[in-house]
């Protein structure tokens, strides 16, 4: 038993049995939702936000976004996969990338860390859209919806 937080990702709907697969299936979705041509599964107790799960998704190519909890020693992210990498930003209670900011300026690289994020997770959402998608609407209403 480790560190655990809840986690959700939105990919294709034909992708959902591969992410499942590689989440094992003897922990299904806590919840989930079909939005159009993708899917929302929310998983509630986590071990360490299943990140080398979604490492391990992510290398073999699948392309997803979602975002995960503070867990005791580590606090909210938000992630988007694509070309083989897993692009994460650490983010605050409602879901916007976040850096580090001293009296010294944001931290290092901080910034270009939440504009690789925001790439890959608009590249994600553009394949999920056009992969069998039928109405974009309710499926951009879906997802704003699901950011809290």
């Amino acid at each position: 038993m480790g560190d655990r937080c809840s986690v959700r990702i939105f990919c294709a709907t034909e992708d959902k049995q591969k992410i499942l697969k590689i989440f094992n299936d003897d922990y299904p979705p806590d919840d989930e939702d079909e939005v159009g041509g993708g899917w929302w599964m929310h998983f509630y107790e986590c071990n360490y936000g299943r990140e080398a799960e979604l490492r391990e998704a992510a290398a073999t190519g699948l392309i997803f976004h979602g975002d995960s909890g503070a867990g005791m020693d580590y606090g909210p992210l938000v992630f988007a996969a694509q070309s083989g990498l897993l692009f994460e930003a650490e983010a605050n209670q409602e879901g916007f990338p976040m850096t580090e900011v001293t009296r010294d300026g944001p931290e290092p690289g901080g910034i270009a860390t939440a504009m690789r994020y925001y790439q890959a997770v608009d590249n994600a959402k553009a394949h999920i859209l056009t992969s069998k998608a039928t109405d974009r609407r309710t499926i951009r209403n879906a997802m704003h919806a699901r950011r809290h």
